[in-house]
């Protein structure tokens, strides 16, 4: 697997993911609600955050949300509240 190490410490196995997600924590950057939205901009907001194209981001997501019986909605109101909206 390509991006991830298995790291083995006494009885346990921790996949960590190495180089995208921990150079993205490393920057400081901040999650906002970005202005290129459809509803609330917290897909695209996430997007610009890991750096991915937001429309891939978007469909990904819809796609989860119908896996997982619509809880996605729940979510994305709960995000909508708890990321700020950029300045």
């Amino acid at each position: 697997m390509r991006g991830l190490q298995l790291l083995r410490s006494e009885s346990r196995q921790m996949i960590v993911v190495k180089p995208k997600l921990q150079e993205i924590m490393a920057t400081g950057r901040k999650i906002y609600r970005s202005n290129d939205r459809i509803i609330g901009g917290v897909c695209s907001g996430i997007a610009e955050y890991l750096d991915i194209d937001p429309t891939i981001f978007r469909i990904g997501y819809a796609l989860l949300t119908l896996c997982t019986a619509f809880s996605g909605v729940l979510l994305y109101l709960l995000l909508w509240i708890v990321i700020p909206p950029k300045a």
